[in-house]
């Protein structure tokens, strides 16, 4: 799970906090610096690379307030084996709740926590891993998020709107996440009508 920025169609407010024409949105953290808008949090099937479950809110939310509800809600679609997220999602209480569910949680610990422990996972500044090989192993496979964020982005305009207010930035990125589904549906489809074709034409 993770989570990506989605501008303001505003500016912001006297206050730089809130938005002017968009009051709903918040300034947050963004890609290099602080901007006004909102979060959409995913939870992603790695092996599919497809979204599972999302939630989105004000960009000045932390990630670890909606973890447990993102997992939750995903769990209720799919059995994860492991939950992988970055260490903005490092948590007891989310780790607490992944093992109950029989997952094994995959997160990075900050460097403020259990300083000088060794044999648990780290990320350092130049984003390498450390730590057990199994986890460093399993942490590899999170790019499948970015990727994700990517398309969505790129292929489905996620960030390109015009919209104000949490209700349709929801629906947006509802529309968003709902148009790669489909297009994984459509490319199965093709794939297997091509298959039937191909068995029937050498049977025959």
């Amino acid at each position: 799970m993770d989570s990506t920025f989605i501008k303001a169609y505003s500016r912001r407010n006297l206050d730089n906090r809130t938005g002017y024409s968009d009051i709903e949105s918040r300034v947050g953290r963004a890609v290099k610096a602080k901007d006004l808008g909102y979060r959409l949090h995913l939870a992603v099937d790695v092996k599919s690379e497809l979204p599972v479950a999302m939630i989105v809110v004000s960009a000045n939310e932390n990630e670890k307030k909606h973890s447990i509800s993102l997992f939750k809600k995903a769990s209720e679609y799919v059995k994860p084996k492991k939950l992988l997220a970055d260490s903005q999602y490092s948590a007891n209480n989310l780790r607490e709740t992944a093992l109950e569910s029989g997952a094994l949680p995959v997160i990075p610990y900050r460097k403020s926590q259990f300083e000088g422990v060794r044999g648990i996972l780290r990320i350092d500044r130049k984003f390498r891993s450390h730590g057990p090989e199994k986890f460093k192993v399993a942490y590899r496979k999170r790019v499948a998020i970015e990727r994700v964020f990517s398309r969505l982005k790129n292929l489905a305009s996620l960030s390109q709107h015009s919209l104000r207010g949490l209700g349709k930035i929801t629906f947006h990125s509802q529309i968003c996440v709902l148009i790669m589904l489909l297009t994984a549906e459509a490319a199965v489809n093709t794939h297997n009508n091509e298959k039937s074709r191909s068995i029937r034409y050498f049977a025959n």
